[in-house]
């Protein structure tokens, strides 16, 4: 019996330690090599807003796939193999991890591959991303933990190339010249941003602009004012209407903050599509849909400088709402309320 209960508590004590939740930003970035993801993850689970990412066994490789290693801070660039030996721009990190994903000679296209990126505010504008990989920030950017990068990034058309299934983690973007900080066309699918910051910097007018991009996601980002309160101009977050139903896009548990509205969406065919958990603050409208269907919109919380009544707040519709609520000018109210119905 004593064999049997000392067996229990190993058991107990290894499962919660194979469990633990570590946040991705507190890495120690200089551990991290072709060989180790932090010894301290080996076997662990790292969680970053809920979307779950499993060291595969401490052998450094998150999904099957190959590593890059980018330190924004080298005078020289290297071929991306390790730190010592890093590229010093994320747009390189990018070039070779599209290109590798591409190789059929060890079936890569079913693999994902992993960018590790430091530095305090690499300056560049980004026009490329890559296919079926996830871009992570570690170290610090000033107080700021995440990896900092300067520039308004205009991603290329998807006829030219498919960028499918990129994600971005812990990254900041701080604009330098005005327009869209962030700019994603049509049909480059499968994109998602988790914990990210979006700062207006250089004047932009749009945080983020997605021109009918299916499956994606923007998961627990902030959307800033510069560092004298002025955000953006047009809309952090702006959809539009693209060539068909919209799928399967979920912008979700971000912090808004936009000197005009906050989630600009003019999609007005939507399938599966969600607005949830965001706070916003507003000199606009919150959420501005022009009352589209099916278009979820659940559980936000706006404060704008507007009076509260919907259609002047906000204005979607209300068929497809729950839980909303909204503080103006006048008072706070519940969208939608049961006087609505």
């Amino acid at each position: 019996m004593k064999r049997i209960f000392a067996l229990i508590i190993v058991i107990a004590v290894m499962a919660a330690v194979s469990h633990s939740t570590v946040d991705i930003t507190e890495i120690n970035f200089s551990t991290v090599t072709s060989g180790t993801f932090d010894q301290s993850l080996r076997g662990w689970f790292d969680t970053v807003n809920g979307d779950v990412v499993r060291a595969n066994g401490g052998n450094g490789v998150l999904s099957g796939g190959t590593v890059y290693y980018v330190d924004g801070n080298k005078s020289t660039a290297g071929n991306g193999t390790s730190w010592d030996d890093a590229y010093n721009t994320l747009s390189a990190a990018l070039a070779a991890s599209h290109a590798n994903i591409a190789v059929s000679s060890r079936r890569a296209w079913a693999t994902r591959n992993t960018i590790y990126v430091i530095g305090d505010a690499i300056t560049e504008d980004l026009t490329k991303l890559a296919q079926k990989t996830d871009v992570i920030g570690l170290g610090s950017y000033n107080q700021y933990k995440k990896a900092g990068i300067i520039g308004d990034h205009v991603i290329e058309a998807q006829t030219t190339a498919h960028y499918m299934g990129c994600r971005l983690i812990n990254m900041q973007f701080r604009g330098d010249g005005g327009g869209i900080l962030f700019d994603i066309p049509i049909n480059q699918n499968g994109i998602e941003f988790i914990n990210c910051d979006f700062q207006q910097n250089g004047g932009e007018t749009i945080g983020l602009r997605l021109g009918g991009c299916h499956d994606t996601k923007v998961t627990g980002c902030t959307f800033r004012p510069n560092t004298s309160g002025v955000g953006f101009s047009t809309a952090a977050i702006q959809v539009l209407d693209g060539a068909g139903a919209l799928t399967n896009v979920n912008i979700s548990g971000n912090q808004i903050a936009s000197g005009a509205i906050g989630i600009d969406w003019n999609e007005t065919s939507n399938v599966n599509s969600w607005i949830t958990d965001n706070h916003f603050y507003t000199t606009g409208m919150g959420i501005d849909s022009e009352d589209v269907t099916n278009l979820m919109v659940v559980g936000n919380r706006i404060k704008t400088a507007t009076a509260s009544a919907n259609d002047t707040s906000n204005d979607f519709n209300i068929l497809y709402a729950i839980d909303n609520i909204v503080t103006g000018t006048d008072t706070t109210i519940y969208i939608p309320s049961p006087a609505d119905f």
